[in-house]
């Protein structure tokens, strides 16, 4: 690839025994990847990729709120449990979260915006109907600064639930990739998905 964008997900955030030392909390470990993708050369911030399009990576976390039936915390998740953060995870890490995405919303960004997370941005992106996949799964106010931006299509991940849909002139795509290894050692990949084709907004799979 000419070019690699990322944000980082909850998973990236958990701190494993081996590195309780390094990092006292999940914030260190988060300034510890955005330098490592520097060195790397690993896009975290918003760019043009040619003319007219560009590329808006947007951190998040979830939001109880998601779960709009119910969108209070469940004290006794244990979602996440490995991440350490010194400030309220329920109440204050989402929106820190969307904070650090704010001095990117007012760019003079023009034709073509693709913007993408981690967390899904709105709460008509299916997820599993488990209660407390749904409380840690997205992050509505998510949606606000992708319009902010003016993206016209914004990738998500971690729901691991297939979306490919038009909501209120935005194209939401989710498509995770599976890997299988067969018991001979063989291995099938998923295609990719191109979300955009050099002239216009597409969902072509390609295959790897």
């Amino acid at each position: 690839f000419r070019r690699v964008f990322y944000v980082p997900g909850n998973h990236e955030m958990w701190i494993t025994r081996n590195e309780d030392k390094r990092f006292p909390d999940s914030f260190c470990k988060l300034w510890a990847i955005v330098e490592l993708c520097d060195a790397l050369d690993i896009d975290i911030f918003p760019a043009t990729v040619c003319k007219d399009v560009y590329i808006v990576p947007l951190l998040s976390w979830h939001n109880a709120q998601f779960d709009t039936a119910d969108p209070f915390p469940d004290p006794s998740s244990e979602a996440n449990r490995a991440a350490k953060w010194p400030i309220d995870k329920e109440q204050q890490l989402w929106r820190y979260m969307l904070r650090l995405n704010q001095a990117h919303m007012d760019k003079p960004y023009h034709g073509t915006v693709i913007t993408f997370s981690h967390f899904a941005p709105r709460t008509s992106c299916p997820v599993w109907p488990e209660k407390e996949i749904r409380k840690t799964s997205g992050c509505p106010e998510l949606d606000e600064q992708l319009r902010d931006a003016r993206s016209v299509c914004h990738v998500y991940g971690h729901t691991l639930y297939r979306f490919n849909q038009v909501v209120d002139g935005v194209k939401y795509i989710h498509r995770p990739l599976l890997v299988e290894m067969a018991i001979d050692g063989s291995v099938s990949k998923d295609p990719l998905a191109c979300v955009f084709n050099g002239e216009s907004l597409c969902f072509d799979l390609v295959d790897i």
